[in-house]
């Protein structure tokens, strides 16, 4: 699958992935989680935080920082054989962190617009795995694939 890590446009931002519980103060799992240096400062903060700012119990992959290192796009982990796993964000595998809010928000399907997914009957349902996302430069807008099926996936725009 190759490293886990995207280096911001400008330079100045690295996002990756590490199961390293040493690197941010804040990181009290044994998970894999997505973590985001600043080159010139060498700070490592912690990206994978829920809305109001705690540690996600299930850690994260699969980063995408945005050009100026603001937004950091993650794939949420999920661990099927831990039955009782804390899952806060049941309809969502993609969270995006905000660096000036410290904390992340969930990219909900069953928010968006319903011209935006072609399922059948026009909405897709909910729960279907949403994964290797990739954030807009801007930070405002995120493609990922969403998973129809078993055997099929789509590639979606998620403004």
């Amino acid at each position: 699958d190759g490293l886990d890590l995207d280096l911001s446009a400008d330079g100045a931002w690295l996002a990756f992935v590490s199961a390293a519980d040493n690197l941010a103060r804040r990181d009290e799992t044994s998970s894999a989680d997505v973590f985001q240096y600043e080159i010139a400062t060498r700070d490592v903060r912690l990206v994978t935080l829920d809305e109001t700012g705690r540690q996600l119990a299930e850690g994260g992959a699969r980063p995408s920082i945005s050009a100026d290192g603001r937004f950091v796009a993650f794939e949420l982990l999920r661990n099927k054989q831990l039955p009782g796993l804390d899952r806060n964000y049941p309809d969502s595998d993609v969270l995006i962190f905000d660096r000036v809010r410290r904390r992340s928000t969930a990219l909900r399907l069953d928010e968006l617009p319903p011209t935006l997914l072609a399922c059948e009957s026009g909405i897709c349902p909910r729960g279907l795995p949403i994964s290797r996302p990739q954030i807009s430069a801007a930070g405002n807008a995120i493609a990922a694939i969403l998973q129809l099926n078993d055997d099929n996936t789509a590639a979606w725009l998620f403004p």
